[in-house]
């Protein structure tokens, strides 16, 4: 029941592989993100309903989890999200990269050390297949640059 969970007013709801309609509609009302896990989830037959998430309105973010059943890869689970669910790439980026940063940032103590937000970084990849090379980046592929300077 959505009355329950919502009652400990969380920052944000994780998996809901089981959500129902009802439960999505009130997540959207108490304006609380959703954190998606689909490769953990996938270990376990489970499939967190991402379309319904989405088209319900809701803030969808993707999370790793477990990491004794996978590498906390960020990486890597956005392309198992590419991969295994009905959505364009601009919806997998906005998942990964839009709505992880609003819920991080919402959150007190998650920023740069220097007490700065920061909302930047650089992928080296092939520019001949753009998504492509988003959608399959590693995390060495990350470069990460101080523009205070």
């Amino acid at each position: 029941n959505s009355d329950d969970y919502l009652e400990l007013n969380p920052d944000f709801l994780v998996h809901m592989v089981k959500a129902d309609e009802d439960d999505l509609a009130a997540c959207h009302d108490a304006k609380i993100p959703v954190v998606i896990c689909p490769s953990a989830n996938d270990y376990f037959g489970l499939k967190p309903p991402v379309r319904k998430m989405l088209d319900a309105g809701l803030t969808v973010c993707l999370g790793t989890d477990n990491a004794m059943l996978s590498a906390p890869d960020i990486f890597r689970e956005m392309k198992f999200l590419a991969d295994n669910f009905d959505l364009d790439p601009k919806e997998v980026l906005s998942i990964v990269f839009e709505n992880g940063g609003k819920v991080l940032s919402s959150l007190p103590g998650l920023w740069a050390a220097d007490g700065e937000k920061q909302n930047f970084f650089v992928l080296e990849a092939a520019l001949d297949d753009p998504w492509g090379a988003v959608l399959g980046a590693r995390p060495e592929n990350v470069c990460l640059f101080d523009i205070s300077e």
